[in-house]
């Protein structure tokens, strides 16, 4: 938590390219392996299965929300606010194939997605020093402290929430939510392969959504 708000309050690393995002592993966080479902499972936990449910359910509606106010306070799409949200959690910079892997979109919709943020001032282009024809998109100082400022009340909000959790119930927190992320990402690809056309001389090709690798 206090590497995102770190991200997101300075400007990106000059360097620093992380080549996890969009590859299945959200955040950096390597995922657990898959274990076999808990046979202890009894009627009596059925209750408290279906509030977890809805409380993410809660959850993820209420971080949308605060990303369509931002995007708003900042005109704004909300795939934008994604985007530069992606940008900081990988140091500050990608390539538009990581970005557009991070995001789920095509090629197309990835560089109208950054031409928008670059007008506006809120990402730039940069080519890589080891190789000139790959190009980097890396979030703005500007942009990077404009989001900051406004996410940076969240993560402290999480960490306060945190600290009411001993250090047990935290890592049981953080494996439910990898294994969580792992198997949502996981289902996603499942989908982008059952989407994707089949070509008359190969196998499916996904054209309207990246793959992730």
């Amino acid at each position: 938590m206090a590497r995102y708000r770190r991200h997101m309050a300075q400007p990106p690393a000059s360097e620093h390219v992380r080549s996890d995002v969009g590859s299945g592993s959200q955040g950096g966080v390597r995922p657990e392996p898959r274990r076999p479902p808990s046979t202890t499972a009894s009627p009596s936990d059925e209750p408290l299965d279906t509030a977890i449910v809805e409380l993410l359910h809660l959850l993820g509606t209420q971080m949308h929300a605060l990303g369509s106010r931002f995007a708003a306070a900042q005109d704004l799409h909300v795939t934008d606010v994604q985007a530069l949200s992606a940008l900081a959690m990988a140091g500050g910079r990608l390539t538009a194939g990581e970005l557009a892997a991070a995001l789920e979109l095509s090629t197309g919709a990835t560089t109208r997605l950054v031409d928008r943020l670059e007008r506006v001032g809120h990402v730039a282009r940069h080519a890589d020093d080891q190789d000139r024809r790959r190009r980097h998109v890396a979030i703005t100082p500007d942009a990077a402290s404009t989001a900051g400022a406004f996410f940076g009340s969240v993560a402290r909000t999480v960490e306060d929430v945190l600290g009411g959790f001993d250090r047990s119930e935290r890592e049981t927190l953080r494996r439910f939510l990898v294994s969580m992320t792992s198997s949502l990402d996981e289902q996603g690809r499942d989908e982008v392969a059952v989407r994707a056309p089949r070509t008359p001389n190969g196998p499916a090709e996904a054209s309207s959504v990246v793959q992730r690798r």
